[in-house]
């Protein structure tokens, strides 16, 4: 686990973008949701982002936006070549280490729903669902408190 580098924005938007395919969504979606799952240089420099590296690959990124006493999870991703290994559970628990964090009381996530069981091991309590961007499609929100 380290420090993500702005270079590395590109990367990381592969990854997003392949994590998100990985669990079968439509092409329209995905297209949809194209600019959510976009990374740039300076949100990388303005925004505490974590990589997982496994044999000097990118596997997966997270990254935190602080909110005054709540931090939001704004992304959560792992290359689908990386799935299953442990490898998001370890960069999780990074996340919790973040010193961003210090200063929230909760870490809020508004997950996709294929990840919620991943979330509630992860010891995240469901507080809510929100609308999606697609008709008749809710999304799971998480808290972790900190």
């Amino acid at each position: 686990m380290r420090r993500a580098r702005a270079q590395e924005a590109e990367s990381l938007t592969q990854i997003a973008r392949a994590a998100k395919a990985h669990w079968g969504y439509p092409r329209e979606w995905l297209a949809l949701w194209r600019e959510q799952l976009s990374v740039d240089a300076n949100y990388v420099r303005t925004h505490p982002v974590l990589v997982a590296t496994c044999a000097d690959q990118l596997a997966g990124f997270a990254a935190i936006e602080p909110q005054a006493d709540q931090c939001e999870l704004a992304h959560f991703w792992i290359a689908p070549t990386f799935m299953r290994r442990g490898i998001g559970r370890t960069l999780f628990n990074a996340v919790l280490e973040l010193e961003e964090l210090q200063t929230c009381r909760t870490l809020r996530i508004l997950s996709d729903p294929h990840a919620l069981e991943f979330y509630l091991a992860m010891g995240c309590v469901q507080t809510g669902s929100a609308p999606s961007d697609i008709a008749g499609r809710a999304l799971p929100v998480l808290e972790h408190k900190l």
